[in-house]
Parts: C-alpha cells; sequence; structure tokens
C-alpha cells in the first residue's frame, strides 16, 4: 500500500514522473524528490506544499502580479461554463495533429498555466504525456496540481531561467501568459513545438468602454512574431472566435478572472455589470498560432514585452 512516505504517494506522483526535467532555480543542477520536498547536489532546497505543488521560487522573490484567489475563483467558474471551449478545441486539434502519438519526450510544459485548465484539458486528449505546469502564483500552482492526475505543477518565474533541463519537452504551451523565447527554444527537444493562444483586437470589444476593462494592443500579432521569430519560425496560425451570451454571474466572473482585476473593484465590476442589459453578447476571439524553434537562433534584441488579455 502506497502512503505519503514513499515517493509514489499521490501528491509526488506526478513530479516523479518528470523528475529527469527538473533542475534547481539557483545553480541548474538535477533535482532529487522527497515527501518533504527538493534538494540538489548543491543542498539547495525547495519546498513540497501538502496540496502537491513544489516552490522552485528562490526565498527572496516576491512574486508580482500573481493570480490572486479570487480571480482563480472567477476563472473556474467562467471557464467550467464552457465558455471557452471553442479555444480548447482548437488547442487540442493542433496538438494532436502535431503528435498523433506519443514522442520520445512526451511532456507537455504549459508556461504560465495558471490553474492549469487548458493543460488538463489536452492531457485527457494525448495519452501517454506527462504534464508540467509552471505559474509563479502559488494559488495557481494549488488548484493545477489538482487539475489532472498526470500533472505536476511549479511555483517559479517563467519571464526568468526555467528550472527546467535542456530538451526536455516536446510540447510548450503558452496561453494568454508573457512569452519567454530563449527559454522556450531550450527547453524544446528535436521535433518540438511551442503552441501559443493570444486574444485578437476583437476579443471582448464591447465590453471595454461599458466596463472600462484593458483594450488589447491592435499590434499585438506583429509584436509577438517580432519576439518569437528570434528563436522560432510560424507554422501555422488558426483564428477562433465565438459569440457568447452571458448572465450576471458570467459577466462578473469574465472580468474579475483578468488583469482588469487589478484596477477594478468587485464593487466597481457589480455596479458596471448592472448597467448592462442581460443577456449580453461578447466576443471571444483567439489566435492560435503553432511555431517551430529555429535551428540557429537569431542574435538580436528583445522585441518588447508580452502582456495578458
Amino acid at each position: 500500500m502506497t502512503t505519503e512516505t514513499t515517493p509514489a504517494a499521490p501528491r509526488t506522483r506526478a513530479l516523479g514522473a518528470v523528475l529527469p526535467a527538473l533542475c534547481c532555480t539557483l545553480c541548474y543542477q538535477p533535482l532529487d524528490l522527497s515527501p518533504q520536498g527538493a534538494r540538489c547536489p548543491n543542498n539547495h532546497s525547495f519546498d513540497l506544499a501538502r496540496e502537491g505543488y513544489l516552490n522552485l521560487l528562490p526565498g527572496h522573490v516576491i512574486p508580482q502580479n500573481a493570480d490572486t484567489p479570487q480571480m482563480l475563483t472567477a476563472r473556474a467558474a467562467f471557464l467550467g461554463a464552457g465558455h471557452f471551449d471553442p479555444l480548447l478545441q482548437a488547442l487540442a486539434a493542433q496538438a494532436l495533429a502535431a503528435f498523433p502519438a506519443p514522442p520520445a519526450a512526451p511532456l507537455l510544459a504549459d508556461l504560465g498555466a495558471g490553474p492549469g485548465h487548458y493543460l488538463a484539458y489536452l492531457l485527457d486528449r494525448l495519452p501517454g504525456w506527462s504534464g508540467l505546469a509552471l505559474d509563479i502564483s502559488k494559488h495557481a500552482a494549488r488548484k493545477a496540481a489538482r487539475a489532472h492526475p498526470r500533472i505536476a505543477s511549479l511555483v517559479c518565474d517563467c519571464n526568468d531561467h526555467l528550472p527546467l533541463a535542456d530538451a526536455c519537452a516536446s510540447l510548450a504551451l503558452c496561453v494568454f501568459a508573457p512569452r519567454n523565447p530563449q527559454e522556450f527554444h531550450r527547453i524544446l527537444a528535436p521535433g518540438g513545438l511551442l503552441l501559443v493562444a493570444t486574444p485578437s483586437p476583437r476579443h471582448l470589444h464591447q465590453l471595454l468602454a461599458p466596463i472600462g476593462m484593458l483594450a488589447m494592443d491592435p499590434d499585438k500579432d506583429q509584436r509577438l512574431a517580432l519576439r518569437l521569430g528570434t528563436h522560432f519560425a510560424l507554422a501555422h496560425q488558426h483564428p477562433v472566435e465565438a459569440t457568447l451570451a452571458l448572465d450576471t454571474a458570467d459577466l462578473v466572473n469574465l472580468i474579475s478572472m483578468g488583469p482588469s482585476a487589478f484596477h477594478l473593484s468587485p464593487e466597481d465590476i457589480a455596479q458596471r455589470v448592472e448597467a448592462l442589459p442581460r443577456p449580453f453578447t461578447v466576443t471571444a476571439s483567439f489566435n492560435v498560432t503553432v511555431w517551430r524553434p529555429l535551428e540557429v537562433p537569431l542574435l538580436v534584441g528583445a522585441a518588447g514585452e508580452d502582456d495578458a488579455p
């Protein structure tokens, strides 16, 4: 009988499956796993939370703009209602088209995974794969650790050097999260792919004026191509659009789950939603792109920072 005192216990089983891909955030040496946490040969240690996620942030790092529990609760309710299912289906279709059978390195790394909603959906359709959820929010990591039995959940800074070994993953996923081209390129195995989802300028445009939500950059696709183009070549592009009829709870959750929640109070959101007709029709609009790593990355400067929807 397996117990919590062995690495095969439920909370460490998924981490044990991806252990060869993990490395120390401070010295980049391999990690050994125990029921209490992880340690590298240089004796740097990291805690394993009882909820099942491994915190690889150095002790001095204070997360900035990390998802809050309130944002994650709203996101779980909104995504759980199926409003973004067309995006899920598009991501899965691209992954299955690229990998009809598991590759030699069947690891899917979700960079900026949030609560693991997208990663769990893909793993359900990719038997034989392991999933790795990376996010700077410990609240998101806690939810991701419970989202799927094959998800190993890490707290780390995806804008920094990733605590992952070279060429460890065959598929990297980045949904509404900042891109780190050099690191994404480094962790991909030969034949690997990067799958990216971004909001289009039409995304939720009906809510911009009445709610004061953050507008999408009309040049976002061009900036994405410039930034990723230093290390990747665009292989496929797939637009996804759906019309959503939302009630009061849906609208509150939609606004509360994203970066607009950082500058609108719950009272502001409730008051502005109350002034809208119901059901309220909005456009969900995304771009799904597939990128192949360049054999020799271009030695150019960074093209600027990315932002979330």
